[in-house]
């Protein structure tokens, strides 16, 4: 099977997904990847076609004036479901969290993303 995984963001964003496509490819699938441009030498050293989605994170977040907006969403978003962290497992803690999110949506605490 041909599989395209894209991933954006930094770098812990985008080594998951180059572990699952190790993952994918051994066990005997075709797998092509986008990521940011900065990464795109990094994924090809593990020998996987690859193209940039046309964005250096690294360098977006290094520029002056830089807009953090997404970190400052992610803060108050974890407030908000820090309670649930470890109260519950499987199945309920997903739908509370996916709760927590449609709250935070209501309450506008979306900031960019």
């Amino acid at each position: 099977m041909r599989i395209l995984l894209a991933s954006h963001g930094t770098r812990g964003d985008v080594q998951p997904i180059l572990a699952l496509a190790v993952a994918l490819r051994a066990r005997g699938h075709v797998v092509l990847l986008t990521v940011p441009g900065n990464f795109v030498s990094w994924v090809r050293s593990y020998g996987f076609d690859t193209e940039s989605d046309g964005t250096d994170v690294e360098a977006l977040l290094r520029s002056a004036g830089s807009n953090l907006q997404s970190l400052s969403w992610q803060m108050r978003y974890l407030s908000h479901i820090t309670p649930l962290v470890g109260a519950r497992n499987g199945v309920t803690a997903a739908v509370e969290h996916i709760e927590a999110l449609r709250l935070c949506d209501r309450e506008g605490v979306s900031d960019g993303l």
